[in-house]
């Protein structure tokens, strides 16, 4: 990998023109709605029925991230590799 492809893959992109939907949780349905000032309780069909009386989105939609490897923990081969314990004449052994 060059130098060039190595800094484009190293912060996360966002994908354009993908979304990505998600439906809350109970926690975070009831969490909704006592924002609203409305007490719920019960199974999560109850909570989604209360939430669409409260006129609340029941899912989040958030855009695609392709992730990057800044923050990222390393793994066993990446340590090994920089140690020198890795023999670059067999990596396919590895």
């Amino acid at each position: 990998m060059n130098a060039a492809e190595r800094e484009a893959k190293r912060k996360d992109v966002e994908i354009s023109n993908k979304m990505i939907k998600r439906k809350y949780t109970k926690e975070e349905l009831i969490r909704k709605l006592l924002e609203k000032g409305v007490n719920g309780t019960g199974n999560i069909k109850n909570l989604q029925r209360l939430g669409q009386n409260m006129q609340i989105d029941l899912v989040e939609i958030t855009p695609k991230i392709q992730l990057g490897w800044e923050g990222q923990p390393k793994g066993m081969l990446q340590v090994l590799w920089e140690r020198g314990w890795i023999d670059e004449n067999n990596l396919a052994k590895y």
